[in-house]
Formats: structure tokens, C-alpha cells, sequence
């Protein structure tokens, strides 16, 4: 998945998970997932990962 934004604007993705995860979430399993960023800077460097240590069903 990908997708672009501009400097200082919202973006929210919806990630479509495998029935086998919603199920589990749906019997309160522990589900994790981590997401990396690539943000580039004015020098075209720069990331950033983000951890979601428990998913929750919404």
C-alpha cells in the first residue's frame, strides 16, 4: 500500500487485515502490527515506524 500527502495535511489509510486476524480479534486475541513511514525531508532523508502493540476490532 502506498500513497502520498502533502506537508501538514491528514491522511488516514484503512488496511484490510486477512479473515484469520479478524477472527481472532473477534475472540480477543492479541494482534499486533507495525507500520514503517517514509517522510523525506528537504534533504530527501528521513522514516519513522510506528508499533501498535494491540489491535482492536472497530
Amino acid at each position: 500500500m502506498s500513497a502520498s500527502v502533502r506537508a501538514g495535511r491528514p491522511l488516514t489509510l484503512t488496511v484490510k487485515l486477512p479473515a484469520a486476524a479478524l477472527t481472532a480479534l473477534a475472540r480477543n486475541a492479541a494482534e499486533s502490527v507495525t507500520f514503517t513511514v517514509a517522510a523525506p525531508n528537504g534533504n530527501g532523508t528521513g522514516g519513522a515506524s510506528a508499533p501498535i502493540a494491540r489491535l482492536q476490532r472497530g
